[in-house]
């Protein structure tokens, strides 16, 4: 068995429900719901994609019962909402925050 298998598994039931093959647009070179091993990708003409990151310290693990109250919200907008708010305090070491630049010349 392939060690990532459940990767593969979810991509054999995407093709299932979500997105007919398209013979056009695999002559173009995409593929549909495919997978090298370890993440499900989607491409298709037309799709626009993004990516979203934080970084590792972004909630410091020793601050995660701050999170209880946040996360009991039922209401999905809200929660999330709340939870952006309290990352953009920037309670870890904010390596990518604007910082004044220096001078020169």
């Amino acid at each position: 068995m392939h060690s990532n298998e459940s990767v593969f598994d979810t991509i054999r039931a995407k093709r299932r429900w979500h997105t007919p093959h398209d013979p056009d647009a695999a002559k173009l070179g995409f593929r549909g719901w495919h997978s090298r091993g370890y993440l499900p990708h989607f491409d298709m003409p037309r799709l626009v994609q993004f990516i979203n990151y934080r970084l590792e310290d972004a909630m410091p693990a020793s601050l995660r019962n701050e999170w209880t109250t946040l996360l009991k919200n039922d209401d999905d907008l809200k929660r999330r909402l709340a939870i952006e708010r309290y990352l953009d305090r920037g309670r870890g070491g904010c390596l990518l925050r604007d910082r004044p630049r220096s001078r020169t010349g």
